[in-house]
C-alpha cells in the first residue's frame, strides 16, 4: 500500500537517507525491524485466518452433531407414538372386533397427549364412540 510511504515518520527517514545521515548499520537495523514487523503481521494474519477457519468448522461440525441429536430424538418421539397408536389399534380390535376407518383416521392424526388419553381410557368405555366422543 502506498499511502503507508507517505506517512511522516517514513518521509523523514527517506530523507534522512539522502542527505547520507544513517549509517549501514542502522539501515540495516531498520530493514530487519520493518522485515520483523512485516514477518509479525503475515503471522498474524494466517493465525486469524486459520482461526476463524477452525472456527467455522468447529461450528459446522457441532451444527451437525446437534442436527443429528435432534432427529434422533424425534425419531424416538415418532417411534413411541407410532408404537401407542399400534397397541390402541390392537387393544380396539380385541374389545370391539374391526377397527372402522374413522377410528384409524384419529389415532393417526392425534398428538402424544391425545394418544396417551386415549390409552388412559380403552378399557373404561364400552364403545369406540365413548372413547372419542370428545374429537368426534
Amino acid at each position: 500500500d502506498e499511502t503507508v510511504y507517505q506517512q511522516p515518520e517514513i518521509l523523514k527517514v527517506f530523507e534522512y537517507i539522502k542527505q547520507d545521515l544513517i549509517s549501514v548499520d542502522d539501515r540495516t537495523r531498520m530493514i530487519d525491524e520493518y522485515n520483523e514487523a512485516d514477518l509479525r503481521q503475515d503471522f498474524f494474519d494466517n493465525g486469524l485466518k486459520e482461526g476463524r477457519e477452525q472456527g467455522i468448522e468447529q461450528g459446522l461440525e457441532q451444527g451437525i452433531e446437534q442436527g443429528l441429536e435432534q432427529g434422533i430424538e424425534q425419531g424416538r418421539e415418532q417411534g413411541v407414538e407410532q408404537g401407542k397408536v399400534t397397541m390402541l389399534c390392537q387393544i380396539l380390535k380385541k374389545r370391539f372386533g374391526e377397527i372402522p376407518d374413522w377410528v384409524t383416521d384419529k389415532l393417526n392424526k392425534a398428538d402424544s397427549t391425545q394418544l396417551q388419553n386415549y390409552v388412559d381410557k380403552v378399557l373404561d368405555v364400552d364403545s369406540l364412540e365413548q372413547l372419542f366422543k370428545s374429537t368426534l
